[in-house]
């Protein structure tokens, strides 16, 4: 998959359908909403309709960019959710990595999502850096970052004041108090989480 794809919830809840997740928590960690048959048909329609199923001597034949998604959603091990806020605009994606795919999927208006691939040469922990930094970087905000694997999830949520201090509040360690920190501890954190060295994302 090399350029992004928009897609709505009812073809994302298809493609899941075509080939099971590893990760069986995937359409919670999507914000998926409840489903049923007619979605997944809706999103099947909505697919052929735009060109990126075919009927071919009566099966269904998934375009190249399709494919490469249900890749991604059925084999990642890991999945990466960041929520913060750019000025009044709620930024939210789920980051899906394994040992051969590495996708983003941003939720964008009226249940649909951006898929995109992630740049393999940015080490991911960076990436989240810079969407730290897009949310934290100019005045006082708050900002989420959350793994979730077979084994369990673990969070942390990032907070800066007015001074420019940060301040981070993690699940696994101590998830009832918001530590001063620093970016570079914040990010160190992220690394360790979206690596498996968290006990709960082992």
């Amino acid at each position: 998959m090399t350029d992004s794809l928009v897609l709505t919830f009812a073809e994302v809840e298809l493609l899941l359908r075509i080939r099971q997740p590893e990760l069986t928590s995937l359409r919670d960690v999507l914000g998926l909403p409840e489903t049923n048959d007619v979605t997944a048909a809706a999103g099947l329609a909505s697919l052929m309709a735009r060109g990126l199923c075919t009927h071919t001597a009566g099966k269904v034949v998934p375009s190249k960019e399709v494919v490469a998604i249900v890749a991604g959603l059925s084999t990642a091990d890991r999945a990466t959710r960041v929520l913060g806020w750019v000025g009044e605009q709620m930024i939210r994606a789920t980051l899906l990595t394994g040992p051969e795919i590495h996708i983003g999927l941003f939720a964008a208006e009226l249940g649909q999502f951006d898929v995109a691939p992630l740049d393999r040469t940015v080490p991911l922990a960076d990436q989240i850096g810079r969407f730290l930094d897009s949310c934290l970087g100019s005045a006082a905000g708050t900002a989420l970052v959350q793994t979730v694997t077979a084994a369990g999830k673990v969070s942390i949520a990032v907070a800066t004041d007015s001074s420019g201090t940060w301040f981070q509040s993690d699940s696994e360690r101590d998830p009832d108090t918001a530590s001063p920190s620093t970016r570079d501890d914040v990010v160190a954190r992220v690394a360790e989480l979206v690596a498996g060295e968290a006990a709960g994302a082992r």
